[in-house]
């Protein structure tokens, strides 16, 4: 599904976006921007190279690749996901205290969802969106 410019769904996400604009103390590091299994290619020797960087910038919020492996892999799979590795990432490798991983993720989904619309995915645009009101 293509989405296109002014639609209900792009101010749904823009709300979003306004209403976790983070107040948070977020690390920040370079983000792939779209981190799925299948923009890894196997290379020489065993090497592992990730390819389609088309969506990357800096500076991005630390740990947003991570969320969105774990979640759109699941959801285009058909998968049961599960955040603990995300939550126990946020905790140890960045130092964010557990009682904010709700609004971590929610801002999180909340790109995410803006990145899928970009692409023209109304169904993940969808799924990330309703994550920025409800994390999981």
């Amino acid at each position: 599904h293509r989405v296109r410019g002014g639609t209900p769904l792009r101010a749904e996400v823009v709300e979003a976006l306004e209403k976790v604009s983070c107040s948070l103390p977020v690390s920040v590091s370079l983000c792939h921007g779209d981190f799925v299994p299948w923009n890894f290619k196997g290379g020489k020797g065993g090497q592992l190279n990730i390819i389609d960087w088309e969506s990357a910038w800096y500076p991005g919020p630390a740990g947003y690749d991570l969320y969105y492996y774990l979640t759109t892999t699941a959801v285009v799979l058909g998968k049961r996901i599960n955040l603990s590795i995300l939550r126990t990432y946020l905790t140890e490798r960045l130092g964010y205290p557990k009682h904010i991983h709700g609004e971590v993720i929610s801002f999180f989904a909340a790109i995410a969802s803006a990145f899928a619309l970009g692409r023209g995915d109304e169904r993940l645009c969808r799924w990330h969106l309703a994550r920025s009101q409800a994390p999981l």
